[in-house]
């Protein structure tokens, strides 16, 4: 007898149950022991639900919502055999270590080879030297006569004198110097145009600024002035020599004339002058 499986979607197996049940006549020949006979059809079970057996799966297919079993292939199966095994894990060999104790002619043996062992080491250094002795010998010239009589140490000579020029100076008073000449130079570039006018009002006769003159007000101005142009010339080499303070009332001076507004000099330079004398400058 052959068997066919088929497999039924939810909604057919659904119209199979609501079925309502009727009475189908078969008609059969007429013979001695036929018959009619009412029978009633069998109604359909529910499916057997799909399971998965060894090396197969249950799929679903989405176009006609038949569920399929799948069945994995034997070269599927072979290359992926060796996933998620335990890997084998080999363990030391802690046997205990059994020691017994040695005779006096084994004791003697060992000490025996060992004996021999040095001196075939011994000999063999030997040989090996007087090898390379040879080989020298036979491939690089001796020296001459007279350098083999000659000294082996040069002569002594005496190191030069130092240069007295030669200072040895802290490089943090390097570093100082030439952050100063950033503070020194940007203040004498712009106090030069300022000076220039103020020489030029200077010569002019009948001027407020030769009133100041004439007052000796403008010296200690142009007395700061020509020390600060000075230090700018020779803060390299005599730099070394500033202390503390020194540094501490030039950055300061620096910075007080920077905060003086040199702009439209022409109507202003009494008003500036004025204002650089009260500020009472000191330059180291």
């Amino acid at each position: 007898m052959i068997v066919r499986e088929t497999t039924y979607d939810a909604d057919t197996i659904a119209d199979i149950k609501t079925a309502t049940p009727r009475t189908v006549w078969f008609t059969f020949p007429r013979t001695s022991s036929s018959r009619e006979t009412s029978c009633s059809p069998p109604l359909p079970t529910a499916m057997p639900k799909a399971t998965a057996t060894k090396y197969t799966t249950i799929a679903r297919n989405e176009l006609t919502y038949r569920t399929e079993r799948i069945k994995v292939s034997p070269e599927v199966r072979r290359k992926y055999a060796d996933v998620c095994k335990p890997r084998k894990v080999y363990k030391p060999d802690e046997r205990p270590l059994v020691s017994r104790i040695l005779s006096d002619e084994e004791y003697a043996e060992i000490r025996q080879e060992q004996e021999q062992h040095l001196a075939d080491r011994d000999l063999l250094s030997r040989l090996l030297v007087k090898s390379r002795k040879l080989e020298d010998r036979l491939t690089t010239p001796p020296p001459p006569l007279i350098e083999r009589l000659a000294p082996r140490t040069p002569a002594y000579e005496a190191p030069a004198p130092l240069p007295k020029q030669v200072k040895f100076r802290k490089h943090k008073i390097f570093k100082r110097i030439e952050e100063y000449k950033g503070l020194v130079d940007p203040t004498i570039t712009r106090l030069k145009p300022f000076f220039a006018k103020l020489n030029e009002r200077m010569e002019g006769p009948g001027t407020s600024v030769e009133k100041m003159a004439e007052d000796k007000r403008l010296e200690p101005i142009w007395n700061w002035y020509n020390r600060l142009a000075e230090i700018r010339d020779i803060i390299t080499e005599e730099g070394h020599e500033f202390g503390v303070s020194a540094w501490r009332q030039l950055k300061g001076a620096c910075k007080r004339i920077g905060k003086v507004s040199f702009e439209n000099l022409d109507s202003r330079l009494d008003e500036i002058c004025n204002e650089l004398i009260a500020m009472d400058i000191q330059v180291p």
